[in-house]
């Protein structure tokens, strides 16, 4: 406790301070803001723009119109075997067929493809299909211990050459008749086991499979209800294939096209099943195929043609005839050419208008030629200085 003398001198000592004329500084005063428990939020940064990536397109372009050989083959047998008739070919003779048509500058396209719009080729290239007939046998496709396409097969020869050759390609188009196959057993259970082991691996490596009719029935002596309901049989049977592998997810794969058995419709009614057949998921028959000696099958023309038929395309048988007039005359089948197409606005680039004046702008810069263009599945024709829409 502070003593009276020396609190009343503190006491006075403020008063004189208090009142000294040396105390004219003005006093600072500090202001601190009230505690929050709450923090300021920071400020949102702004973000960079971020620069577009460029995007690129490569049109396939024919200088003159585009043409498509289509090949047609059966049976396979080994090189020893003779006597050999025009739906068989020697394993030997086959791929020589395949070395010849590639050494001519040939690749393999999806016929499904150029009917749907997209025509092309690997630039350098010259279009041709195959199709095979009366699917599955074994000297077709059986398999070997790894897995793959047996040699002594007919895919397992296209398989191979394919591998060594990738810019020929794996595209076959394969028209089964599974009613009637026994693929080399007796017992249904292992028919069945077989036939779908094949569907699957040649619909996951690019081998599509089309309809034969369920028993490669003839359509001339059959009416049009039996006609329409052996084509039926042949879809439901491949959806069970797919469905007892575990293999649903193929089934919005299956195209709709057919190949004829024997002899076509004997009047317009038969004719008529084919306008009317649909698949279980509604597809409409997208072709119809029949075969022909070379002399008489023409290349399918583009599918924009006034006239073209979808539902009378002819095929090659292929023998040695065949096979030396469709390397004899390559230079009636043009090859494909490739132009980039950008940079493109990824965010125009699937409109008809803004591809239709890239393409334009393409041509008239002297970037590329004029000619039928093929890009994202559209077809066009530039030529002095225009363009038109051609299909689909």
């Amino acid at each position: 406790m502070l003593h009276r003398s020396v609190f009343i001198w503190l006491v006075a000592f403020s008063f004189f301070t208090a009142c000294s004329p040396q105390a004219t500084e003005p006093p600072v005063i500090v202001t601190v803001a009230p505690a929050s428990s709450t923090p300021e939020p920071s400020p949102t940064p702004i973000p960079a723009t971020a620069t577009p990536e460029p995007v690129f397109l490569d049109a396939t372009v024919w200088e003159t119109e585009p043409r498509l050989p289509i090949l047609l083959y059966h049976y396979f047998v080994p090189d020893s075997f003779t006597g050999i008739d025009p739906t068989q070919i020697r394993l030997g003779d086959f791929r020589q067929h395949l070395e010849s048509i590639y050494q001519a500058g040939y690749t393999l396209v999806s016929i499904e493809d150029w009917l749907e719009g997209n025509m092309s080729a690997p630039a350098g290239r010259k279009p041709v299909a195959m199709t095979w007939d009366d699917v599955f046998v074994p000297n077709q496709l059986e398999f070997d211990a790894s897995g793959n396409p047996s040699p002594d097969t007919g895919l397992g020869v296209l398989w191979q050459f394919s591998q060594e050759h990738p810019d020929f390609g794996f595209e076959v188009a394969l028209f089964a008749n599974f009613g009637d196959k026994t693929y080399g057993v007796t017992s249904l259970e292992e028919r069945k086991a077989k036939q779908a082991r094949a569907v699957v691996w040649c619909m996951e490596h690019g081998a599509r499979i089309y309809n034969h009719t369920f028993s490669h029935i003839d359509l001339a002596l059959s009416t049009p209800e039996q006609f329409a309901s052996d084509l039926a049989l042949h879809d439901t049977y491949l959806r069970e294939l797919l469905s007892m592998s575990g293999r649903q997810d193929l089934i919005p794969q299956l195209g709709n096209m057919l190949a004829v058995p024997y002899s076509w419709p004997a009047d317009e009614a038969g004719y008529d099943v084919f306008e009317n057949y649909v698949t279980p998921e509604g597809l409409r028959m997208q072709a119809v195929f029949g075969s022909s000696y070379f002399a008489h099958a023409a290349a399918m023309p583009a599918p924009y043609t006034v006239g073209f038929d979808p539902f009378n395309i002819k095929r090659f048988e292929v023998n040695a005839d065949a096979l030396a007039y469709l390397v004899r005359n390559k230079a009636g089948i043009p090859a494909a050419q490739t132009c980039r197409l950008g940079p493109l606005d990824g965010n125009l680039a699937a409109s008809l208008d803004y591809l239709s004046s890239q393409i334009l702008q393409a041509v008239v810069s002297g970037a590329c030629p004029p000619g039928i263009y093929v890009a994202s599945s559209r077809v066009f024709n530039v030529a002095d200085g225009s363009i038109t829409y051609l299909f689909p």
